[in-house]
């Protein structure tokens, strides 16, 4: 796959649907070494009307910066998602198809992108296990272990990291 094989754009509510289906297909793809299947179940359940709706809502709030990148065909194959209030990298996952391109490190250069142009100083992360290298090699520092709550009230076990935003990697 090479670049003019895709193109990142912000995403309006109605890729939400196509969103969800990228979160479930990257989560559930997840190697079990981190992670026992309930913790799958509970981070990406199987995609709904509610997740969509929800995930649509998101992408409408003005405290969200969002990206996703799309096939030549406009098929979604990754996405990501920032709370700018926070400042918090809030979702990054790439369809386990379209994995090993690129495409995470290009979402991720677009979101901070963004983030810049909003005055934003500083991302923050909860990484997954399996995320954590990815991060790291994109300018991440770790900062030590994290747990992260998910929708149904279970935690996960994750790594807090950090990136300063005022040079790129």
């Amino acid at each position: 796959m090479n670049s003019a094989d895709y193109q990142y754009r912000v995403p309006s509510p109605d890729d939400a649907a196509a969103m969800v289906d990228v979160h479930f297909a990257a989560v559930h793809a997840v190697v079990n070494d981190h992670y026992p299947d309930h913790l799958l179940h509970a981070w990406s359940p199987v995609p709904d009307e509610r997740r969509r709706a929800w995930l649509a809502s998101v992408i409408a709030s003005p405290a969200a910066v969002s990206c996703l990148v799309e096939s030549s065909g406009q098929q979604v194959l990754g996405f990501g998602l920032v709370d700018t209030e926070s400042g918090v990298l809030k979702a990054l996952y790439v369809h386990p198809n379209a994995t090993g391109c690129g495409l995470g490190k290009g979402l991720l250069q677009h979101l901070e992108n963004q983030c810049r142009s909003l005055g934003l100083t500083a991302l923050t992360l909860n990484a997954s296990y399996n995320a954590e290298r990815f991060y790291g090699r994109n300018g991440y520092a770790a900062l030590g272990p994290s747990v992260q709550v998910l929708a149904n009230g279970e935690s996960m076990g994750a790594v807090s990291m950090f990136k300063s935003l005022g040079t790129n990697v």
